[in-house]
């Protein structure tokens, strides 16, 4: 903000005689009104008021620097929308050379979605300039030749400012992925922007590396992808963005190892991001590292807590690591948190596990039958209730639920085995036994299963 009587020197206008000497407003002369006017609400924090005053000085009078550099200042410091939309209209006539400011314009009507007003604005710019924006725009309006025109100019000739090339081939990204026809136009579209990239002058680029690596990876290339993310790398090894996506390329082609290494780099550059610590916590999982994938999951609860997903990994984890009452504890946690928000999936677990202890079985029921509002089909849902009902003693309720199960979801081991144990609390030993078997058939592996069978009467 501009401090009114520390100032003053310094605010002599273009048609004063000296800068030097201290300004005396003459009353009589309507600028000199605006300008004191437009000072004193500024110092008193009508800001609002200001810009206004600011803007009809500048209105009546171009030559004003002062109130161009008082916008200004309102508009880039402060970040007032106002101050940078009455101001911005007059640099473009008058001071074209101020870039920073018709950016921060441009961008706020790019994301305002005032394309009128940036269509406009840029029809008075030259024709090969302010080429992003031009593509953003037509993206934005659906003008898909119109964005591929101004992107191709802006890939093959020289920038000057890597913030403008890291966006356009951002833009290259998104043009790709709105191309008609689904999965056959995005194909042609990457493999149009890849010979684009071959012929730019910015491939060498790490940044350009990475793009080109994503669009291999689109097309399902992904040693070629690997391949150029090697070349970023060789040029800047704390290239985060390559490090991520090498990792979820090696992630994909289970390679776990190979994976965790190119994330746990990542996560050392961008420390206590979720896009990093997520899939760098399933690696370790993958490679038996529980502890570690424990630590990772605990951390995304806490410092991410409104991302249900974590809890439900977490819990999941905890499960899988032995420690059932801290997985239910956690389960139980994230429902209270989110209520009947609570996501199906973290219902279901949850209710699951207190059926398996045997505990709180009316609480699981009411778990159970939250998830099944939201989805009555649900195979794995209809098993958890079968499962409680049975853990409560009504087999033949229990019963019905696991038939719908089984129904839905013909070949899933862990159903037919809950209903053989249904069937065999109600001495119906030759279906517990058929159940069982058929069980055995899709998990051979399972010795608890064959314990079972040998609990049954011989036929």
């Amino acid at each position: 903000m501009i401090a009114l009587l520390l100032l003053l020197p310094l605010l002599a206008f273009a048609d004063k005689p000296a800068a030097d000497t201290l300004w005396s407003p003459d009353w009589n002369h309507r600028p000199d009104r605006l300008a004191m006017a437009a000072i004193l609400a500024e110092t008193r924090g009508q800001l609002d008021l200001a810009v206004r005053r600011y803007a009809r000085l500048l209105e009546e009078d171009p030559r004003k620097e002062f109130a161009y550099t008082a916008l200004r200042e309102l508009a880039l410091v402060e970040g007032r929308s106002d101050a940078l939309t009455r101001l911005a209209p007059w640099v473009q006539q008058q001071r074209p050379e101020d870039r920073v400011l018709l950016r921060a314009w441009f961008d706020l009507l790019l994301e305002e979605a005032r394309g009128a007003e940036l269509g406009a604005a840029l029809e008075r710019e030259k024709e090969k300039d302010w080429l992003p924006w031009r593509a953003a725009l037509a993206l934005q309006d659906g003008r898909q030749e119109a964005a591929w025109q101004a992107l191709e100019l802006q890939l093959l000739q020289p920038i000057q400012q890597e913030e403008d090339l890291d966006w356009s081939l951002d833009l290259l990204l998104v043009w790709v992925d709105r191309q008609q026809d689904g999965e056959a136009g995005r194909t042609r579209g990457a493999r149009q922007a890849l010979d684009l990239l071959q012929d730019s002058p910015h491939l060498p680029l790490p940044v350009t590396r990475v793009c080109q690596a994503r669009l291999f990876w689109l097309l399902e290339w992904d040693q070629e992808a690997l391949v150029s993310l090697d070349r970023a790398l060789s040029q800047d090894s704390l290239h985060v963005e390559a490090r991520m996506l090498a990792g979820r390329i090696h992630l994909g082609r289970q390679e776990w190892a190979l994976a965790a290494a190119e994330l746990e780099q990542a996560a050392r550059l961008l420390p206590g991001r979720a896009e990093v610590l997520d899939p760098l916590a399933w690696c370790l999982t993958r490679l038996g590292r529980l502890d570690e994938a424990l630590g990772i999951r605990r951390f995304l609860v806490e410092a991410y807590p409104g991302e249900q997903a974590f809890w439900i990994d977490f819990s999941n984890l905890l499960q899988e690591s032995g420690r059932l009452e801290e997985s239910l504890r956690v389960g139980r946690k994230a429902i209270e948190v989110f209520g009947e928000s609570a996501n199906p999936s973290l219902l279901n677990n949850t209710a699951y596990l207190l059926a398996d202890l045997e505990r709180d079985l009316d609480v699981a029921h009411g778990y159970v039958e939250q998830a099944l509002r939201s989805d009555p089909q649900s195979p794995y849902y209809l098993d958890t209730m079968g499962w409680i009902l049975f853990r409560q003693g009504e087999p033949a309720d229990a019963l019905e639920y696991l038939r719908q199960a089984k129904n839905l979801s013909p070949g899933d081991a862990e159903i037919l085995d809950h209903m053989g144990h249904v069937l065999r609390s109600m001495g119906r030993y030759e279906e517990a036994r058929r159940n069982w078997e058929e069980a055995l058939e899709l998990d051979p592996g399972n010795e608890v299963l064959r314990l079972l069978l040998g609990t049954l009467p011989a036929p």
